[in-house]
């Protein structure tokens, strides 16, 4: 089967027939309709798109006086999709024409490629002042209660005080770190801010929150800096942990308050209890692991013992604090990894195969393009294209 291959300027491109079209001269689009069966049902659908696109390939085959014709040649049809092929043709064909003359122009950016000549230079050093810095991710709570959807409890208060001087304290010491460093240690004191303003009410949210502390506290100690910067950073950190406990007590006095109420004396008193224990565990935590030499990660034994004085929040089998902890450690690890600036080259692309329905759609949309391409190449004029005609 021959496929037309007639190039830009050809002398030999073929003419398109300028008479009405007849039913027969195309096969019937019924075949870009494709039955398609998911389990029991049966539905169908339409390669007409990829038949567009396999048309859109043929036009560009052609030169200027075959385009003429193939448009006029699909323009006569009552065909609907025959008039959106001419539709298409006559697009693709017009912006060649406004592109040849001008109308359509190509925006020089002089500033975009002096940049992408630099990303070219092989003398570009990447150094503590070129490499780039991202803030590190904030992390996700595991909920050892297998709950999905998560919401942290916030007071009624909240302290952006504590956020401005972190950010006032960033701007001073601009150039005073490494890139990445600087993204590291303020984007790490910056999570552990924003915990900061949620109330603690449950064993997941203390876990959460003491991890999100320690990254904070082993970025600041980790990173090249001078050593009043990183007692500033310290000294903010702190007082977050502070604020925090302020609020969680806070939340605690006003629940008191309601426990005689009648409508929700219930849910107060429960408040109460709860954020109690969750309280102590946290003032524990954060006492125990504050001047540590060991990660909160590694210290499964001790943290199950401390949970387990707690008995209003335990509401999980005992397996999860192992997989909350296991949780947090591979997240450790991944941190350490930035930290050091370890580079890893991303893994292989994942060839996902053609799905049966996508085969289905290419078969269908390149037999009915073949199709057509070989009806026009059979109603090529025996006569040359004379213009006008």
């Amino acid at each position: 089967m021959s496929v037309i291959t007639v190039g830009t300027g050809s002398t030999n491109a073929p003419t398109m027939p300028t008479k009405p079209r007849t039913e027969n001269e195309v096969s019937k689009v019924d075949e870009l309709n494709i039955t398609v069966t998911d389990g029991s049902e049966e539905y169908k659908v339409s390669a007409e798109a990829q038949y567009l696109f396999e048309m859109q390939k043929y036009f560009y085959t052609l030169d200027t006086k075959a385009q003429d014709r193939a448009i006029e040649y699909f323009s006569q049809s009552n065909d609907s999709l025959n008039n959106k092929v001419a539709d298409v043709f006559s697009t693709l064909q017009q912006y060649a024409r406004d592109f040849q003359d001008g109308k359509i122009k190509i925006n020089q950016d002089a500033e975009a490629q002096i940049r992408d000549k630099n990303l070219l230079d092989s003398n570009f050093v990447i150094d503590g002042k070129t490499e780039i810095g991202v803030r590190p991710n904030g992390t996700d709570v595991f909920r050892m209660d297998g709950k999905q959807v998560y919401s942290p409890a916030q007071a009624s208060d909240s302290n952006p005080v504590l956020l401005k001087q972190l950010e006032a304290l960033e701007k001073a010491s601009s150039g005073l770190l490494r890139n990445r460093d600087a993204a590291n240690v303020f984007g790490a004191v910056s999570n552990a801010l924003v915990y900061s303003e949620h109330i603690l009410l449950s064993a997941d949210d203390v876990l959460h929150y003491n991890y999100a502390i320690e990254k904070a506290r082993k970025t600041i100690a980790f990173v090249t800096a001078p050593e009043d910067l990183k007692a500033t950073l310290t000294d903010i950190l702190n007082k977050g942990i502070i604020w925090q406990d302020v609020q969680q007590s806070g939340m605690m006095t006003k629940n008191r308050q309601l426990i005689g109420n009648s409508q929700v004396g219930g849910l107060a008193a429960d408040a109460v209890r709860i954020g109690s224990a969750a309280q102590a565990l946290n003032q524990k935590m954060i006492s125990t692991f504050k001047s540590s030499s060991f990660s909160m990660v590694d210290a499964g034994s001790l943290i199950k013992r401390m949970i387990a004085e707690q008995p209003d929040l335990i509401r999980f089998a005992p397996n999860k604090i192992d997989e909350a902890l296991e949780y947090y450690r591979k997240d450790s690890s991944l941190y350490d990894k930035a930290l050091n600036r370890e580079s890893t080259l991303p893994e292989e692309e994942r060839i996902i195969p053609t799905s049966e329905i996508d085969q289905k759609i290419f078969a269908a949309s390149k037999s009915y393009a073949l199709k057509v391409i070989n009806e026009i190449q059979g109603y090529i004029s025996n006569k040359p294209y004379q213009p006008g005609t």
